[in-house]
């Protein structure tokens, strides 16, 4: 039997989601036009590109998103990042010889 058109509507409405999620997962750039690559962003943040082209950026942790390309923070004098085995990240301070998993 052909589907009536509740089931018609709710199938167009599941193609156009999907279809709006692929457009999105590919508009997803991995190297910005100056080289700079995801690596210099901030922890969280991933940049796309809207349907004009446009780049945004969007930080996954806390759902913010911006025109503006944010700006990873420097570490202060005297600490030093590090990454153990399984890719967690800890730094530690050379002066005082502690270490932290929060950014210092």
């Amino acid at each position: 039997p052909a589907p009536n058109y509740e089931q018609s509507v709710r199938r167009r409405d599941v193609v156009d989601h999907f279809q709006a999620l692929v457009k999105r997962l590919q508009s997803t750039v991995k190297e910005d036009e100056d080289g700079e690559d995801e690596e210099s962003l901030p922890d969280g943040w991933v940049k796309h590109l809207n349907e004009e082209g446009d780049p945004y950026y969007h930080c996954v942790k806390t759902n913010q998103t911006t025109w503006e390309r944010p700006v990873k923070p420097k570490l202060p004098v005297g600490w030093v990042k590090y990454t153990t085995d399984d890719g967690a990240v800890y730094y530690a301070n050379e002066f005082t010889n502690s270490t932290t998993w929060e950014f210092p």
